[in-house]
């Protein structure tokens, strides 16, 4: 499987970060239905289930990672 570096943001209302590290599998889903951002894209994790959303703005995205908007029609999800 392909690796895809994204940022995840919103960890602070549900579980924090501190449990993460690299090389996680995470699961991700598109949420077209979101009422802040048409490309949402939930982050889950399997036992634990939604720990963030993949980063959409300017102001959120570090560095070179993908954006929800880029990664939303590829065939990853």
């Amino acid at each position: 499987m392909k690796e895809v570096y994204f940022t995840i943001t919103g960890m602070n209302h549900y579980l924090g970060s501190d449990f993460l590290k690299k090389g996680m599998k995470v699961k991700l889903i598109k949420e077209p239905d979101n009422e802040y951002d048409k490309e949402a894209i939930r982050v889950e994790l399997k036992g634990l289930g939604k720990i963030g959303y993949v980063a959409n703005s300017p102001y959120t995205v570090i560095e070179e990672s993908k954006s929800a908007g880029r990664m939303y029609d590829l065939c990853i999800l």
